[in-house]
Formats: C-alpha cells, sequence, structure tokens
C-alpha cells in the first residue's frame, strides 16, 4: 500500500471507529515529529507496546481508543494485527446481520454476591426463537411470544415477564441486529453511542474489543469480536456501583431443524412421555453442529440404552411409591438385559428399599415397588421423586452403571396400582421389606412391621411369611428353644403349603430356620426326620401339566434342596460345630466330592487340606505330637527349629490327641513375622538393624491356644537374642485432612493400577491409611511418611486399595485420595516414637 493510500486508509478507519466525521487527525505532521522513534520501532518489532506509548505520549489522549488500529496499519504491529485486515464497528454490526442462526447464553447478577439467572437463546434468520430460563421453554415469532411450558409441571404456562420482553424487542426486527441486542442487555438504557475500539483490552492479535461508556451513569459496555469473522463472540455491561452485570456469550451454527422452534412438537413431547428428563425436554430437538451429544436421549442413541417411559406412578396411602412403565428394556452389547427402574431417591433424603419388580414381555412392561425404610409408619410426603434407571452387574462389565435419571413432581397421591398390574398385596409388600430388616439385623424394624400383619398363618400367606420372619429372627438372636417351638407349631402349615401348588415348583428354604434351630439346640437327630420328612413330600402338580413341563418342575425341586443344602450347610458347621460326617449324615450328601462345595472352609475340614502343602503340615503335626510323648508340653510356648524346609500353607492347629496347645508354623522372613510388633500403633514406625528382616526362619512355635500373638512375637525376639527400642526421634508427618465434599458410593472408588486388597462391604481410612504405611515400610527402615488423620471420617470410603509401594506411591496416594475422597495431606516434622529392633546390647 502507497503512503498516501495508508494515510488515507487510516483517516477513513479512525472516523468510522469514532463515529464522529467532525473529528480529523493530521498523521503527516505527526509521522514527521517522530521519523526517528517510528525508523527505531520498526527495526525492534518485539517492542508491540512501544508506538502506543508515543501515540498517547503525543497529547492524542482522545484517539488512545483507536491506537491499535493506528499501529497496525501505519507499521503492521505483529501482536496488535498480524498484518490482518483491521475492522470498524460497521464491519461487526453488518455481520452479524447475514448470519443464519445464532444463540446466546445469557447471565444476569444484579448484585455482586448474587448467583447469576441465565437465560438461554435461540434465534433463526426468518424471525422464529426459543429461549429457556428457569424451568420455562418459550417459543416466539416475529417479536412475539406464542407458547410458554413449565418442563418441572410439564404444562403450558404464562411466559415470564423478561424472557418476553428480550424476545419482543430481539425478534421484531426484519433482520439481526447487535445494536438491539446491546441495549436489551443494557437493560434499554443505552444511548445512541457508537462503540470504540479498546486495545488495552486486546490479549489475542485474532481478537477485537469494543467499549461503549454510558454518558447517564457509571456503566459500560465491552464487546469482543473474532478479528476474521468479525463476529461478535461476548458482550458484558458492568455497574462499578454495585457489580451489578450481565454476560452474553454468543455461538453460531448451520440453522436448527423446524421441530426445535415448533411449539406444537414440544407439546406433544410432553403429553406423550413423562418418562422425559428435564434436559430432554429443555433441550428437545437441538442438535450439536459438531455432532455431540446434547442431551441423554442423544446419549441413549449412542448406547442403545434408552430411558423407560412412565406410564403410571403413584404413592398409596402409607407411603409405597409404585411405577409402571413401557418400554421398559434393555439390553448390553454382552446381551444381560435389564428393566425399569433401580433407584429411587426423594428430597427428604429418605432411604427407600425395592420391594416388588415384575416385567412382562408382553407389552415390555415393568412393574416396581419402592418403599422408604420407616414405611409404613412414615407418614411424610414428598415434593420430588428421582428415579434412576442404573444397569445391573455393571462392576463387571466395567461400564458407568447409570442410564439416566427421571425428576417427577406430580403423581397419584394415596392411591392404589391399576387392577393386574403389581401382583402383591400391601400386606405382602410389607413382609418384603420386614425381610431385609431381619437379614440386616435390624430387628426392631422388622418387629414392627410384622406386628401390623393380621391374619392367621394357616390361612394367609402373609401372615405365614409373618411367622417365618419371627422365626428367623429368633434363631439369628440365638434364643434357639424358642425357635424351636415356634418352628415345630409351624411345620403342618409349611408342609401344606410346600404341598400347594403356585404355578411353580415349590422351594424347602422355608424350613432351613426350624432346621438350624434343631441343630444348634443338638436335636440332630431330628434334623435328619424333618429333612426326610421334606424330601418325601409330594407337591401337588396340576395333571393338565405336559411331561416336559412336569420334568422340568422336578429338575427345579432337586435344584431347590441343593440350594437349601448350600445355605443350611456353612451354618450346621461354623455355628453348630458339626463335622463333615455328621452333615452328611443328616442330609444324605457327599461334601468332599461335591462340586457345590469345593470353595467352602468348614469346621473341621477345608478343601485346601488336600493339597500337598496342607499334607505337609499334617505330616508336621503328626511329627510334633510324636514329640510331644516323650517330652514336656512347655508350660507356655517353645520353639522348635525344622531340619528341612517344608512348603506349608496354613497358619496354626492343634496337633493329634492334643487339645491344649496350637503349633504354628514359621516359614517365612523375620521381618515378616515381627512387623506386627505393638501393631498397628507401630504402623510405619518400626525400624530393623541391617539384615535382621530377611534373616529366613525355619522353626514352629508350640504355644497355649489362648496366648496372642503379641506375646508369641516377645518369645520370637528373645530366642534370636533381639531387644525392642523406643526412640524419640524427628519424623516426616503427614496430616489427613478432609476438604468437606459429599463422598462417592464407596463402590465407586476403586484403585488406579494395582489393586493390594478389595472389600465387598468397603475400607475405611483407617485400613488405607495403614496399608499407606506398611507398603511404604517394606524395608523397614521406617523412612516413609507417618500419617495422623485429621479427617473425621470412620464410613467406608473404598471398594479397593491401590498399590503405594516405593517413591512413586506417595504421589499414586496423594492424587487418588484428593480426587476420590477430597482428602489432601499437609508435611510436618514431629518428634515421634520410633520402635527399632536390634541386637541385644
Amino acid at each position: 500500500m502507497k503512503s498516501q493510500d495508508k494515510d488515507k486508509k487510516l483517516d477513513e478507519l479512525i472516523t468510522a471507529a469514532i463515529g464522529r466525521e467532525d473529528l480529523k487527525f493530521d498523521f503527516d505532521k505527526w509521522k514527521g515529529e517522530h521519523a526517528e522513534e517510528i525508523r527505531v520501532y520498526e527495526s525492534q518489532r518485539h517492542q508491540p507496546g512501544r508506538l502506543l506509548n508515543l501515540i498517547r505520549g503525543s497529547g492524542v489522549l482522545r484517539y488512545a481508543a483507536v491506537a491499535a488500529i493506528v499501529a497496525g496499519v501505519l507499521i503492521g504491529v505483529p501482536r496488535l494485527t498480524g498484518g490482518l485486515t483491521t475492522i470498524a464497528w460497521a464491519d461487526v454490526t453488518e455481520r452479524f446481520k447475514s448470519v443464519p442462526f445464532f444463540s446466546a447464553a445469557i447471565y444476569i447478577k444484579d448484585d455482586v454476591t448474587n448467583e447469576p439467572k441465565q437465560i438461554e437463546l435461540w434465534m433463526s434468520r426468518g424471525g422464529k426463537a426459543r429461549l429457556r430460563t428457569g424451568t420455562q421453554v418459550i417459543f416466539g415469532d416475529q417479536g412475539k411470544v406464542t407458547r410458554a411450558f413449565d418442563i418441572k409441571t410439564r404444562a403450558k404456562v404464562e411466559a415470564d415477564e423478561h424472557a418476553g420482553f428480550l424476545l419482543q424487542k430481539l425478534g421484531s426486527a426484519k433482520e439481526f441486529s447487535l445494536d438491539s441486542v446491546m441495549k436489551v442487555v443494557f437493560g434499554g438504557r443505552m444511548e445512541d453511542v457508537t462503540p470504540l475500539i479498546n486495545p488495552d483490552a486486546v490479549v489475542s492479535r485474532d481478537m477485537v474489543v469494543f467499549d461503549i461508556q454510558s454518558t447517564i451513569s457509571p456503566e459500560w459496555l465491552r464487546i469482543w469480536a473474532l478479528r476474521e469473522s468479525r463476529l461478535p463472540v461476548r458482550i458484558k455491561v458492568w455497574d462499578p456501583r454495585d457489580g451489578e452485570g450481565t454476560d452474553v456469550v454468543f455461538s453460531y451454527s448451520r440453522e436448527q431443524p423446524d421441530e426445535f422452534f415448533d411449539p406444537n412438537a414440544f407439546a406433544g413431547l410432553l403429553r406423550d412421555s413423562r418418562g422425559n428428563s428435564r434436559a430432554n425436554l429443555a433441550y428437545a430437538y437441538l442438535k450439536d453442529p459438531g455432532g455431540r451429544r446434547i442431551t441423554p436421549e442423544d446419549m441413549f442413541e449412542d448406547s442403545g440404552f434408552h430411558m423407560p417411559q412412565i406410564k403410571h406412578v403413584g404413592i398409596t396411602p402409607k407411603g409405597a411409591v409404585w411405577v409402571i412403565a413401557e418400554k421398559a428394556s434393555n439390553r448390553t452389547p454382552e446381551g444381560r438385559v435389564f428393566y425399569g427402574f433401580e433407584e429411587i431417591a426423594d428430597d427428604l433424603d429418605r432411604v427407600y428399599q425395592e420391594v416388588y419388580s415384575s416385567h412382562r414381555v408382553d407389552g415390555d412392561q415393568s412393574m416396581e415397588v419402592f418403599v422408604p425404610i420407616g414405611y409404613p409408619f412414615d407418614g411424610n410426603i414428598p415434593g420430588k421423586i428421582t428415579l434412576s434407571c442404573k444397569m445391573k452387574d455393571y462392576e463387571a462389565l466395567g461400564r458407568e452403571p447409570l442410564v439416566g435419571t427421571v425428576e417427577l413432581t406430580q403423581w397419584k397421591q394415596n392411591e392404589m396400582w391399576p387392577e393386574g398390574t403389581i401382583g402383591s398385596s400391601p400386606q405382602e409388600l410389607a413382609t418384603t421389606l420386614a425381610w431385609q430388616h431381619a437379614n440386616a439385623k435390624r430387628y426392631t424394624g422388622a418387629e414392627r412391621i410384622i406386628a401390623t400383619i393380621e391374619g392367621e398363618p394357616e390361612t394367609d400367606s402373609a401372615a405365614l411369611t409373618r411367622e417365618r420372619i419371627r422365626l428367623r429372627i429368633l434363631v439369628s438372636q440365638e434364643k434357639c428353644a424358642e425357635a424351636v417351638e415356634l418352628g415345630q407349631r409351624l411345620m403342618p402349615t409349611l408342609e401344606d403349603d410346600y404341598r400347594r401348588w403356585k404355578g411353580y415348583a415349590p422351594h424347602p428354604d422355608a424350613f432351613t430356620d426350624y432346621l438350624r434351630a434343631l441343630a444348634y439346640t443338638k436335636r440332630l437327630d431330628e434334623v435328619k426326620q424333618v429333612w426326610d420328612k421334606i424330601k418325601a413330600i409330594d407337591p401337588h402338580i396340576p395333571d393338565r401339566l405336559n411331561k416336559r413341563a412336569r420334568r422340568h418342575i422336578e429338575e427345579d425341586m432337586q435344584a431347590g434342596f441343593k440350594n437349601a443344602a448350600r445355605i443350611l450347610v456353612p451354618h450346621l458347621s461354623r455355628e453348630a460345630h458339626l463335622t463333615v460326617e455328621q452333615i452328611n449324615e443328616m442330609l444324605q450328601l457327599d461334601i468332599k466330592n461335591d462340586e457345590t462345595f469345593k470353595h467352602y472352609v468348614f469346621w473341621d475340614w477345608n478343601p485346601e487340606f488336600e493339597k500337598p502343602e496342607f499334607k505337609n503340615w499334617q505330616r508336621r503335626l503328626s511329627e510334633l505330637a510324636e514329640y510331644y510323648k516323650t517330652h514336656p508340653l512347655p508350660e507356655r510356648m517353645e520353639i522348635l527349629e525344622r531340619d528341612r524346609d517344608l512348603e506349608f500353607a496354613v497358619r496354626f492347629t492343634r496337633m493329634p490327641g492334643i487339645d491344649t496347645h496350637f503349633a504354628e508354623p514359621l516359614r517365612c522372613k523375620f521381618g515378616e513375622y515381627v512387623y506386627f510388633y505393638k501393631y498397628p500403633e507401630s504402623a510405619g514406625r518400626l525400624r530393623m538393624e541391617d539384615g535382621l528382616a530377611e534373616m529366613k526362619l525355619q522353626h514352629d512355635i508350640v504355644f497355649k491356644t489362648e496366648i496372642e500373638q503379641p506375646e508369641r512375637i516377645a518369645v520370637v525376639l528373645d530366642y534370636f537374642g533381639l531387644e525392642v527400642v523406643e526412640v524419640n526421634e524427628p519424623r516426616q508427618v503427614w496430616v489427613a485432612k478432609h476438604d468437606g465434599r459429599k463422598l462417592k458410593d464407596f463402590k465407586e472408588v476403586k484403585a488406579p493400577g494395582k489393586v493390594t486388597a478389595m472389600s465387598s462391604g468397603g475400607l475405611d481410612l483407617e485400613y488405607l491409611f495403614r496399608s499407606l504405611m506398611d507398603q511404604q515400610n517394606r524395608d523397614a527402615k521406617a523412612a516413609g511418611p507417618v500419617i495422623i488423620d485429621r479427617t473425621g471420617l470412620t464410613q467406608r470410603v473404598s471398594l479397593e486399595c491401590p498399590s503405594f509401594e516405593g517413591s512413586e506411591g506417595l504421589e499414586t496416594a496423594r492424587k487418588w485420595f484428593a480426587e476420590e475422597m477430597g482428602v489432601t495431606f499437609t508435611e510436618e516434622v514431629r518428634r515421634m516414637t520410633t520402635y527399632i529392633i536390634r541386637k541385644r546390647q
């Protein structure tokens, strides 16, 4: 560009940017006065702020707003324009008029401490508009509100006043008007002032910033626009008096489908699908131009999952929540099928239990009933219910369990479910919850519920279940004499119930609690008699069933007895202390050769005992028993050295013919056995002299049955001529604190990488912190951190424990505890006791 052309273009840009034609600037004079400085600057373009300072120092402060344009056109400053075409405000407004569709997220804050109100706006060039504010979705056409809906109540409503005003102002123009947008966000108080470029607000070469200062208040407005596309991306209004402000963030894309702006299509969604979540409704028919998922419905299309569609929902007079849904089944790629809803929550933060679940293939309909834990005595009525559809067995599949949720605020209150749907009476639902209480040892809750169930067990199935629950509670509470008496009374009714046809094969599980009570009271002959009597019952099977159906029923009955034995046998072994031979005799089993029990551990026998390492120990026990025929048993304990190294797979057991003493094999490294000296107090604080921890043990310790591990460790130390010295020394300490966040369900918290421990019941911080200290002290040098727990958390926090070994283990610990539980550590140095094991001085 020639010099005179530059000057002319510059003059035009300044005039357009300032918006006043009567302002001119003599650049020839200015360039002459600063020729040398400009020459130096052109050779040092890595100092992009220097020319701007020159302009400001020239006394032309009123032109500071267009300093970026001056620098860019005059010598092409890379930082401000990078050689790109400069733009004026008129370019931005013209470009905005040309877009076919835009959306805007508007945030309005009316005080510095208030949370902002969000409004989402979508506008099409044809005058169609849609807006969401709070729970309202509002449709507009040519500046007028056509219809408004509330996605919470799922009803037509009057449009929000502010949203209606916004649609009126923005939609009345024939084409998109950025000036209209600015007036709306300025609250209608903006005067006719053209925005000026603010070079100080520019932080990127591909962005230009315009400002407007109100002439009647301290309020100001700022617009950010992209230099290449000339499209505005953000508008901000600010009032410095009280922090009141409005932010508008623009997005642009191709036009949305016609359904997106169609209030009739939206109304159809409200009518036809109560199961639609609020997210589905708020963004119904919205398509992301980049192909990303917007709603749960989009996500379901990708995953193959969908939300069940709720047909009926209600709460009974006693507080049971029942749900009937259609299109209820989901199937995983592995072929696993799950139905309906898995969980429920309400705004009263109550815990619910599922007490009924059924699925009809015809119509793909699911029926579920949930009751609060205080049922049927909790008369509170929630204001909101949230149903969750979850994948069952998700841990085995390694997937996120949640398919989606549905929030409900309307249902049939104090109504029962439609006839012919849920196949249980309210009394039967109550007994289901009572069973759950009884099995969880919440006996008071179970007894409160069954006290409300009326009827006689001979004529009412719910009443019979009531008595069975009482029997279970008596057995669990070890009131076995009372349990035997109740079981004897119930036997005739249980036999009749087992014999009665219910449409499926009968199961003998109903008799197991009575059999347990008999075994616990050592009435072993009666256990065998009752078991034989049950197996001899000939249940009534309708003659109309064909041979194939009858064969299936007979197979199910055999499986039922096998399952009852699987449940009963562990109780008879571990609690009644019956031998495998006694159980075999009573229940006509062959436990040692039955695959059902191959992983069971019995009171007197373990399948593992058949392995070589167990047989080795059995031989060693026989040798020790033979030894003590000619030697006195120790008064408390003694250590015997073995002449050969054998593999053993036990801790300690009795020797044949000797009931007063145990024998324990010491076949490990010395450090592994004595590590638990004064444990858990000594966790991370035990140090051993060089060589001791790796010393191999090839000994047996024989001790009286009442002697605990600490005394045994002391004898081992003495045997090897060692002592423990307690030293108070400076130690690195990690003080653990919690940031107050809500903890995850512990089943969702898993180890990153290698797993060193897992518990289905969950692990608490005490265990995890001990594990961290133990793993950091594998070398018994007491060089790792000592953890002091100041979190106040006592509940289970994780399903698994990670590996914390090595120097990388400390970083793993910091990251894992912080991200999964909100637990952080502060490092300190404190004087603490270290336990040093050394040769006796």
